[in-house]
């Protein structure tokens, strides 16, 4: 068995928050969620041909937009909850009820004139606003339970979040029988279903590897002060750099296919990228807060910037492309005359991860080529902030 918890994962069980948590659990919805978004199933039927089903349908931007919305709305709502209710039962029950309103309020705000009289219909039924607050309980109810008898995480949350989808299909299946409506299309059932499974395992992989990676094997804080939090620069650059490059590179590549080429698709594409520009600017800040942070550990005198013209510089136009190289590669040599200087026993930083990084940004502003070497620069990068953190916390 296992003592870890909802709380646990989202960061919120202790007095110090872990705030990367949130932002990997967001991520992992909605990277898993794009599989709804592009293999949509539909049922086509004609005299020619007769029955037949189309696989992949992408979505519109807007219905991006919006599980983008309601993905962080979801990963807020639970956050909130589990830190400020100590019973897991307690949060459980908040977020099942508290997520469906907020989101229906949002439609009924912002969301519902554009969305026509079919969203009306949703808003105000009861039926669906019920099959909501079970699919959210389930959701957490299951991932709870599973953690509390399954000592492996990643089978844990894998077992959870597909039991949820299994209850989630079971209630609906449940009310249309009770409701007297006739269960059409088995094959499009079995497919929405299959599609559903698939996404649950997508979220229990991503989310794990994204804990892994930030954490380590052991998801416990750990209470010694640290200068710089590896799981935490690490955990949220991975998300808030990584779900907007998604975004971008699916937005260009459905406009080459001929998906969003009509006028109010663009326009919604362009608001798609805007919204996705909300944590791309928070990753900044914190970026930004690593630079300056990573150069004041070093300050003995010797070192060849201060933190704010490391950080400050950066932002000078085509300057910048020299003075990344100092900021970065600069802060690997002087961190290893340090080193030296003090007869310190730290490992010494290699300078080819922060010389790659300063290359793939300057390829990356090349069309065409950048699309390609972006992927690469996103590795590149969480390497580079990994080794900054590790060689800063081991200075004494």
């Amino acid at each position: 068995m296992s003592n870890l918890t909802i709380a646990d994962l989202l960061g919120v069980r202790s007095k110090s928050i872990q705030w990367e948590r949130p932002f990997l659990f967001f991520g992992a919805l909605f990277l898993a969620g794009i599989i709804h978004l592009v293999f949509v199933a539909w049922q086509t039927s004609s005299v020619d041909s007769g029955f037949s089903i189309e696989w992949v349908n992408i979505l519109p931007p807007s219905e991006w937009s919006k599980a983008l919305l309601f993905d962080f709305l979801l990963a807020g709502v639970a956050f909130a909850a589990f830190r400020w209710i100590p019973n897991n039962v307690g949060a459980i029950a908040a977020v099942a009820i508290g997520y469906p309103l907020i989101r229906r309020a949002l439609y009924y705000l912002f969301l519902m004139p554009e969305a026509g009289s079919g969203t009306s219909a949703w808003l105000w039924n009861p039926i669906f606003f019920l099959q909501s607050v079970v699919w959210t309980a389930s959701f957490f109810g299951c991932i709870a339970v599973a953690l509390r008898r399954i000592e492996k995480l990643w089978l844990a949350l894998l077992v959870g979040t597909i039991a949820s989808e299994v209850l989630s299909h079971l209630f609906s299946f449940l009310r249309a029988i009770i409701a007297g409506n006739e269960i059409q299309g088995w094959e499009m059932q079995l497919l929405y279903f299959a599609r559903s499974i698939l996404n649950m395992a997508v979220f229990a992989a991503l989310f794990w590897a994204g804990l892994r990676f930030a954490s380590g094997k052991s998801l416990e804080v750990k209470d010694e002060a640290t200068r710089l939090s590896r799981g935490f620069y690490t955990g949220t650059l991975s998300v808030t750099y990584g779900v907007p490059f998604v975004i971008v590179m699916a937005t260009l590549l459905f406009q080459i296919l001929g998906e969003w080429n009509s006028r109010s698709e663009l326009e919604d594409a362009l608001m798609l990228m805007g919204v996705a520009f909300l944590p791309l600017t928070y990753g900044v800040v914190v970026f930004c807060r690593l630079i300056y942070k990573m150069w004041a550990a070093i300050q003995d005198g010797h070192a060849r910037t201060t933190p704010g013209k490391a950080l400050g510089f950066c932002f000078i136009p085509f300057f910048n492309f020299y003075w990344g190289f100092q900021a970065f590669t600069g802060f690997a040599k002087d961190y290893n005359a340090l080193v030296q200087r003090n007869s310190l026993n730290v490992s010494a930083l290699s300078t080819g991860v922060f010389t790659a990084y300063m290359v793939l940004c300057l390829v990356a502003l090349i069309p065409v080529v950048g699309y390609i070497v972006t992927p690469v620069l996103y590795v590149i990068l969480l390497v580079m902030v990994s080794k900054i953190c590790n060689a800063v916390n081991a200075l004494p």
